[in-house]
């Protein structure tokens, strides 16, 4: 559900994008200026009740929807946003909201694996030049680790090492987000702000 919330509003606010970047066009020409205004506004209209409808199938779940961003940021200890960001980049790449919410769940358990010294977790940390913890001694949070295990691994040469770092830190699935994490840390920024922009993003409240 939550994979086909996402295509619908990204899709439907495009092309109300377009509808009003094509009427504004037809607004600044002087020939045919009355029926291209008429076919312009129809076809906004059209696209702005396709945003519509899409909208309220978002409020007919919401309190589903928002239920399961909730949980999973609870069980990873990653924000909100980032969840949702990690989510819309995953749909974006081909991938599922399942399989992105098991990436960040597999994530947080190598981060506590490799806190206990489990040598597997704790040397790709390393390699990647993420330390867990700060300077002060206190493990980072996740989406501060997050971020820079993507940094690290956009860093990587080869696509081979990028999937098996991948597969470790982020489960099986893992290997299907590559092109996620490929974008460095500034990307889940990136994915936020876009999400905000579509109005897709729930607020922690």
């Amino acid at each position: 559900m939550a994979n086909q919330t996402y295509k619908i509003l990204i899709s439907a606010k495009d092309k109300a994008s377009a509808s009003f970047r094509s009427l504004n066009k037809v607004a600044g020409a002087t020939s045919k200026v009355v029926g291209g205004l008429t076919k312009g506004v129809a076809t906004a209209t059209v696209a702005l009740t396709a945003a519509s409808v899409a909208v309220a199938a978002v409020a007919r779940s919401s309190f589903e929807f928002a239920d399961a961003i909730g949980k999973v940021s609870t069980r990873t200890g990653i924000a909100t946003d980032t969840v949702q960001a990690f989510q819309i980049a995953a749909v974006e790449s081909g991938s599922s909201v399942e399989i992105a919410n098991k990436s960040l769940e597999k994530f947080t358990r190598s981060v506590g694996d490799a806190q206990r010294g489990l040598k597997t977790q704790a040397d790709i940390f390393r390699d990647l030049g993420v330390s867990i913890e700060d300077a002060n001694g206190n493990t980072k949070d996740m989406d501060t680790l997050l971020r820079e295990v993507s940094d690290g691994m956009a860093g990587l040469q080869s696509q081979s090492e990028k999937a098996t770092v991948a597969a470790n830190l982020f489960g099986r699935a893992g290997i299907q987000i590559v092109d996620i994490l490929d974008n460095g840390g500034a990307a889940f920024d990136a994915y936020i702000d876009k999400a905000k922009a579509y109005g897709l993003v729930l607020s922690e409240d």
